[in-house]
């Protein structure tokens, strides 16, 4: 038998090359709800933030950051949770909020822990 390409002719490229921009952080001013938790990975500086109120109104205030920093156009979320924040809802209500502002990407649950924390170890 003769390949799929031999008789339909060879299908384009799937893949693609983008440039990466440098790292800039959503460093937003601080609410009275809202207290600084500095954390650092491997040098990478990740600016946390404690939130001190109700819980929705927590999620609201994360998904309108990232919309407002990003863009409704530009962001696409990808929401990668522990297994843990996974059963107690917490990546689903991120996500969730953001789809509800149409900004619509990928949801997916890991294995917690730090050891866990490797590529072979997602999507399990």
């Amino acid at each position: 038998r003769k390949p799929l390409a031999a008789v339909f002719g060879p299908l384009p490229s799937k893949s693609f090359q983008l440039p990466l921009s440098g790292w800039e952080p959503l460093r937003p001013n601080s609410h009275t709800m809202e207290k600084p938790a500095p954390f650092k990975i491997g040098g990478l500086d990740l600016p946390m933030v404690t939130f001190e109120g109700p819980y929705e109104s927590g999620v609201t205030r994360l998904a309108d950051l990232l919309v407002a920093h990003y863009g409704e156009q530009d962001l696409f979320p990808v929401v990668a949770v522990g297994e843990t924040g996974d059963s107690l809802g917490y990546g689903w209500d991120i996500y969730s909020a953001l789809l509800a502002r149409k900004c619509q990407g990928y949801y997916f649950a890991h294995a917690s822990g730090e050891s866990f924390k490797r590529p072979d170890a997602y999507g399990k």
